[in-house]
């Protein structure tokens, strides 16, 4: 286990600009939830937090010339927010097998487009902040950047490959990359605040 801003000082890279205070931000919007990191875990929860966070904040703030601390905890809610994940089917009634399988294709469709546009806006975010962001493609040891708005960027956006024990997903049939689980993760975070 690691302190949560051991892990962000170590995704800012000894960033001292805006990327650093960035990761130092996400770290006091999330800290009172997620105190440690666990790396060791299957689906590291708190370490896509962080970095889905710290993009989003870093992305926010270069979009209207801010620093970091200034962009406010809700701005990155409704960025998230109007970037819901569709849920899966869940109908009122009894469904036959038929409509069953086109609710499920529609909803699979939806997913797919709303995962693109979450990678789409962000990338486009960090695009305009001057970082050469790559389109998402599969994970691999080839995917590399020394920036490390870039390296973060990836490590979302990618999605496991297909024979990956680590491939993330839906009953693992319908893989989604760890950005639009971050976002996902944002949005429950924020509701439970607001129940507190």
């Amino acid at each position: 286990m690691r302190t949560i801003q051991d892990y962000a000082d170590e995704v800012a890279a000894d960033d001292q600009g805006q990327w650093g205070a960035a990761t130092r931000r996400a770290v006091e919007l999330i800290r009172h939830r997620h105190p440690t990191v666990d790396l060791s875990r299957r689906l590291p929860l708190t370490q896509i937090l962080l970095q889905t966070n710290a993009l989003i904040l870093y992305g926010l703030a270069a979009s209207d010339s801010r620093h970091p601390a200034e962009v406010s905890p809700l701005a990155v809610t409704n960025w998230a927010a109007d970037r819901m994940l569709p849920l899966p089917p869940h109908p009122d009634g009894p469904l036959s097998d038929t409509q069953w399988v086109d609710a499920d294709r529609r909803w699979r469709h939806d997913l797919d487009r709303a995962v693109e546009r979450v990678r789409q806006d962000l990338a486009e975010l960090l695009r305009r902040a001057g970082h050469a962001i790559p389109d998402a493609d599969l994970r691999s040891l080839d995917r590399y950047s020394d920036d490390p708005v870039t390296m973060t960027w990836i490590d979302l956006a990618d999605t496991d490959p297909p024979e990956s024990p680590a491939r993330y997903g839906v009953f693992e049939q319908f893989p989604v990359p760890r950005l639009a689980l971050g976002v996902t993760a944002l949005n429950d975070l924020h509701d439970e605040d607001d129940e507190d």
